[in-house]
């Protein structure tokens, strides 16, 4: 089976010689870090970023054997810029509002990944007020950084956790990639990866050799989960509509669930879907006779049998 184009209906911080220099402003609000140095965490040491916003320049390096914790409300990181786990280092990407010097900031956490170099560290998300990929102007450095759906694209080589309760992602239509032996962990109904309703971007998994069954905790917005399994050791890209936000023919919309997943990759030995049954269900849906019908272009779709596993999921290989 290959999933190829296959639709399933189913103040500031001031950089100066590249050592940082920190001012602080008693709200907060436009404080900034910009770092294009190369930094050092040790086994054990917790070490922090406080402004409103951080920059990562071109040149930055950041070999992280200890904790490093981010209460930044905005983050861009250049292309370049090399984020590396020299052990059992890891990020934590922390709820603004518990900021210490500057608790008035509460929000979610913005990023922009610049399509750059895959982040080794381990990520720890505890912001449950999301975070949210999303185009940070370059702040002067001049790079030449990413359009579309890759603009504010962010990879992860190493696990990511997501740690607390509405601490969902929101694609926001740019691409969330994993690959190596780093995986997506903690995920559920109240921590996942939001699509906005759109394939524009995807949550993509790379390489997955090392991993037989890969899960995508996706859905087209917090709290409609509707995740995704493939089985599979090849690249794969997917994402989740409503039928309108799929853009396709949908000849019968009430014998269906209202949701598309968009797949598409290398080859796949099963996928499996789940929804949310009855909530989405269409008038004539019967869950127990459901199959995963693939779209073949015009107004063609493929046909099958019931491939029900349990109520809301069903698996095809």
């Amino acid at each position: 089976m290959e999933p190829q184009n296959i639709w399933a209906r189913l103040i500031a911080i001031i950089l100066l010689l590249n050592i940082p220099i920190l001012s602080f402003a008693q709200t907060g609000a436009g404080s900034v870090t910009l770092d294009n140095s190369v930094r050092t965490s040790s086994i054990g040491e917790t070490t922090f970023e406080y402004s409103e916003t951080l920059y990562l320049g071109p040149n930055a390096v950041w070999n992280i054997s200890g904790t490093h914790i981010i209460y930044s409300k905005y983050i861009w990181i250049a292309p370049t810029a090399v984020i590396e786990n020299n052990g059992a280092g890891s990020i934590i990407f922390a709820n603004p509002d518990e900021n210490p010097f500057y608790p008035d900031m509460t929000g979610p956490t913005t990023i922009d990944g610049n399509n750059g170099n895959p982040i080794g560290a381990i990520v720890k998300h505890r912001n449950p007020n999301n975070i949210i990929l999303a185009d940070i102007q370059d702040p002067g450095y001049g790079t030449a950084n990413p359009l579309g759906s890759l603009a504010a694209g962010l990879h992860f080589q190493n696990d990511f956790i997501f740690e607390v309760d509405g601490g969902d992602i929101l694609l926001n239509g740019h691409d969330l990639t994993t690959s190596g032996l780093g995986q997506l962990q903690g995920f559920g109904p109240n921590r996942m990866v939001s699509t906005g309703n759109s394939i524009t971007g995807h949550l993509i998994r790379l390489n997955s050799a090392a991993v037989s069954k890969t899960y995508f905790p996706v859905g087209i917005t917090e709290g409609d989960y509707t995740p995704v399994y493939i089985e599979g050791v090849s690249d794969y890209h997917v994402s989740v509509t409503d039928y309108p936000g799929s853009g396709l023919p949908i000849s019968s919309p009430q014998e269906g669930m209202d949701r598309a997943w968009h797949i598409y990759g290398g080859k796949a030995s099963g996928v499996g879907l789940q929804h949310n049954s009855p909530n989405t269900d269409g008038s004539m849906y019967v869950d127990s006779d459901a199959f995963i019908t693939r779209y073949q272009g015009g107004t063609t779709w493929t046909t099958g049998v019931s491939e029900q596993i349990a109520a809301g999921v069903h698996y095809n290989n």
